[in-house]
Protein backbone atom coordinates (compact mmCIF):
# COMPACT_ATOMS: atom_id res chain seq x y z
CA UNK A 1 0.00 0.00 0.00
CA UNK A 2 2.52 2.06 1.08
CA UNK A 3 4.69 1.99 -2.14
CA UNK A 4 1.48 2.73 -4.00
CA UNK A 5 0.64 5.54 -2.38
CA UNK A 6 4.13 6.78 -3.24
CA UNK A 7 3.97 6.35 -6.42
CA UNK A 8 0.73 8.35 -6.22
CA UNK A 9 2.39 11.07 -4.27
CA UNK A 10 4.98 10.89 -6.98
CA UNK A 11 2.62 10.88 -9.69
CA UNK A 12 0.96 14.36 -8.03
CA UNK A 13 4.44 16.06 -7.59
CA UNK A 14 4.84 15.31 -11.30
CA UNK A 15 1.74 16.19 -12.13
CA UNK A 16 2.64 19.59 -10.39
CA UNK A 17 5.34 19.54 -11.92
CA UNK A 18 4.26 19.55 -15.28
CA UNK A 19 1.69 21.45 -14.53
CA UNK A 20 4.13 24.55 -13.29
CA UNK A 21 6.31 23.90 -16.06
CA UNK A 22 2.64 24.79 -18.67
CA UNK A 23 1.99 27.20 -16.90
CA UNK A 24 5.42 28.95 -16.87
CA UNK A 25 5.56 28.14 -20.69
CA UNK A 26 2.22 29.52 -21.34
CA UNK A 27 3.33 32.54 -19.16
CA UNK A 28 6.92 32.73 -21.15
CA UNK A 29 4.85 31.85 -24.92
CA UNK A 30 2.12 34.77 -23.56
CA UNK A 31 5.15 36.77 -23.00
CA UNK A 32 6.86 36.07 -25.78
CA UNK A 33 3.85 36.89 -28.23
CA UNK A 34 3.30 39.85 -26.18
CA UNK A 35 7.14 41.15 -27.23
CA UNK A 36 6.36 40.13 -30.76
CA UNK A 37 3.37 41.75 -30.87
CA UNK A 38 4.98 44.64 -29.72
CA UNK A 39 7.75 44.42 -32.30
CA UNK A 40 5.66 43.76 -35.18
CA UNK A 41 3.52 47.08 -34.27
CA UNK A 42 7.05 48.77 -33.98
CA UNK A 43 8.10 47.51 -36.95
CA UNK A 44 4.86 48.80 -38.79
CA UNK A 45 5.06 52.12 -37.23
CA UNK A 46 8.80 52.08 -38.60
CA UNK A 47 7.79 51.09 -42.19
CA UNK A 48 5.07 53.59 -42.22
CA UNK A 49 7.42 56.57 -41.34
CA UNK A 50 10.18 55.32 -43.26
CA UNK A 51 7.46 55.02 -46.31
CA UNK A 52 6.25 58.84 -45.03
CA UNK A 53 9.73 59.74 -45.19
CA UNK A 54 10.54 58.14 -48.56
CA UNK A 55 7.61 59.86 -50.10
CA UNK A 56 8.81 63.40 -48.71
CA UNK A 57 12.18 63.12 -49.80
CA UNK A 58 10.79 62.24 -53.27
CA UNK A 59 8.44 65.38 -52.90
CA UNK A 60 11.37 67.62 -51.64
CA UNK A 61 13.56 65.71 -54.79
CA UNK A 62 10.72 67.53 -57.05
CA UNK A 63 10.69 70.65 -55.84
CA UNK A 64 14.19 70.89 -55.85
CA UNK A 65 14.46 70.23 -59.74
CA UNK A 66 12.09 72.20 -60.29
CA UNK A 67 13.37 75.11 -58.67
CA UNK A 68 16.92 73.95 -60.16
CA UNK A 69 15.06 74.21 -63.95
CA UNK A 70 13.12 77.45 -63.39
CA UNK A 71 16.61 78.53 -61.84
CA UNK A 72 18.53 77.32 -65.06
CA UNK A 73 15.79 78.75 -67.60
CA UNK A 74 15.79 82.18 -65.64
CA UNK A 75 19.78 82.36 -66.44
CA UNK A 76 19.51 81.02 -70.08
CA UNK A 77 16.90 84.21 -70.43
CA UNK A 78 19.26 86.32 -68.50
CA UNK A 79 22.01 85.06 -70.58
CA UNK A 80 20.34 85.53 -73.88
CA UNK A 81 19.20 89.06 -72.70
CA UNK A 82 22.72 90.10 -72.28
CA UNK A 83 23.73 88.35 -75.85
CA UNK A 84 21.42 91.05 -77.46
CA UNK A 85 22.88 93.57 -75.36
CA UNK A 86 25.81 92.92 -76.25
CA UNK A 87 24.99 92.72 -80.39
CA UNK A 88 23.22 96.07 -79.62
CA UNK A 89 26.22 97.56 -78.37
CA UNK A 90 28.77 96.01 -81.12
CA UNK A 91 26.03 97.17 -83.86
CA UNK A 92 26.22 100.66 -82.37
CA UNK A 93 29.81 100.74 -81.76
CA UNK A 94 30.39 100.13 -85.79
CA UNK A 95 27.74 102.74 -86.25
CA UNK A 96 29.60 105.70 -84.48
CA UNK A 97 32.75 104.38 -86.29
CA UNK A 98 31.24 104.52 -89.29
CA UNK A 99 29.94 108.31 -88.36
CA UNK A 100 33.66 109.18 -87.22
CA UNK A 101 34.72 107.94 -90.41
CA UNK A 102 32.72 110.19 -92.32
CA UNK A 103 32.77 112.96 -89.75
CA UNK A 104 36.89 112.86 -90.24
CA UNK A 105 36.30 112.98 -94.54
CA UNK A 106 33.74 115.62 -93.99
CA UNK A 107 36.57 117.71 -91.97
CA UNK A 108 39.31 116.79 -94.16
CA UNK A 109 36.96 117.94 -97.16
CA UNK A 110 36.30 121.36 -95.18
CA UNK A 111 39.82 121.70 -94.44
CA UNK A 112 40.48 121.10 -97.92
CA UNK A 113 37.63 124.03 -99.22
CA UNK A 114 38.97 126.17 -96.61
CA UNK A 115 43.14 125.73 -97.55
CA UNK A 116 41.20 126.44 -101.29
CA UNK A 117 38.92 129.50 -99.94
CA UNK A 118 41.95 131.07 -98.48
CA UNK A 119 44.64 130.62 -101.20
CA UNK A 120 41.69 132.59 -103.37
CA UNK A 121 41.09 135.36 -100.53
CA UNK A 122 44.82 135.88 -100.84
CA UNK A 123 44.92 136.30 -104.50
CA UNK A 124 41.63 138.89 -104.24
CA UNK A 125 43.60 140.80 -101.22
CA UNK A 126 46.51 141.47 -103.76
CA UNK A 127 44.23 141.87 -106.52
CA UNK A 128 42.31 144.40 -104.54
CA UNK A 129 45.40 146.04 -103.57
CA UNK A 130 46.16 146.33 -106.64
CA UNK A 131 42.88 147.91 -107.53
CA UNK A 132 43.17 150.29 -105.02
CA UNK A 133 46.36 151.46 -105.73
CA UNK A 134 45.35 151.41 -109.47
CA UNK A 135 42.89 153.74 -107.75
CA UNK A 136 45.10 156.27 -106.50
CA UNK A 137 47.32 156.36 -108.75
CA UNK A 138 44.25 157.51 -111.04
CA UNK A 139 42.87 159.69 -108.13
CA UNK A 140 46.72 161.77 -108.12
CA UNK A 141 47.06 162.38 -111.84
CA UNK A 142 43.59 163.16 -112.37
CA UNK A 143 44.24 165.81 -109.92
CA UNK A 144 47.38 167.35 -111.96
Amino acid sequence: KELAWEREKACERLERAVEEQQERSSAELTAMSSKVAFAQGQLERQHIAAEEQRVHSQTLLAQLREEARDEVAQKEEENETVRREVTECVEQQDLLQKEAESARDAVAMLNAKISTLNVKYASLDKAQARSLSDLLDCRSRLRW
